[in-house]
């Protein structure tokens, strides 16, 4: 079985170590969700190739994805301060720092993304993120538009749909949160037309907004249409 193979492969491994097999054998124990072992064969990589960057990655993302932070946050500095292109990087460094509330140093690293990828989404929408996490949601709202009207299509592949039906959803949120109702029943609407298969839950998000703007008959017209 897979755990006996790994467990083999590991034996395999201690004898007669390398980079390549010790990250093969972090993936295997990462398909296993064993993320303690596969953050141990990623250090023990790393014990033999320090300077190796990739595997700061790698064992950046299992830190982070258990919670570890802080050590994730240094590995991700060491990387950003060895590759000067690696926009990336600074991107996972502000999404930390964002978490942490710690907003400066989280402005300061998107920013040094940005510079970096201007046009990635991904830091687009961070810029987003940031902003709703300051508290300054009616800033994020414009932002969001913004990107929303730069990515507009005719026709969207299946990766785009998911995109756009993401920034849709969070605007919706935005505007639900800022108090826009009308604003966020349009976009929830757009959304359902978007993608057929959300058209369920996003009534449900409509009758909602309707709720907390105390449009009770509207809410109850978008559950039980006459």
């Amino acid at each position: 079985n897979q755990r006996g193979g790994t467990r083999g492969l590991h034996k395999g491994v201690g004898r007669d170590p390398t980079v390549r097999s010790l990250t093969y054998l972090s993936g295997e124990y990462g398909k296993m969700c064993d993320s303690g072992r596969a953050a141990a064969a990623y250090r023990r990589a790393l014990d033999l190739a320090p300077d190796n960057t990739n595997l700061k990655r790698a064992l950046a993302g299992n830190l982070l994805q258990n919670g570890k932070q802080d050590e994730a946050l240094k590995l991700l500095q060491e990387v950003a301060a060895a590759v000067p292109e690696d926009y990336r990087s600074r991107l996972r460094i502000a999404q930390i720092y964002r978490q942490k509330h710690e907003y400066e140093q989280a402005r300061t690293a998107l920013a040094s993304a940005r510079k970096l990828a201007p046009d990635d989404l991904e830091v687009r929408y961070d810029e987003v993120n940031l902003l709703d996490a300051e508290g300054d949601t009616a800033k994020a709202i414009p932002v969001l538009q913004q990107i929303l009207a730069s990515t507009k299509k005719s026709a969207y592949s299946t990766g785009e749909r998911a995109n756009r039906s993401v920034f849709l959803e969070r605007l919706a949120y935005l505007y639900r949160t800022t108090k826009h109702y009308q604003q966020a029943v349009d976009t929830f609407t757009k959304l359902g037309k978007l993608n057929p298969g959300l058209r369920a839950r996003m009534a449900a998000q409509i009758a909602d907004t309707w709720r907390q703007a105390k449009e009770c008959q509207k809410a109850a017209a978008v559950i039980d249409p006459a």
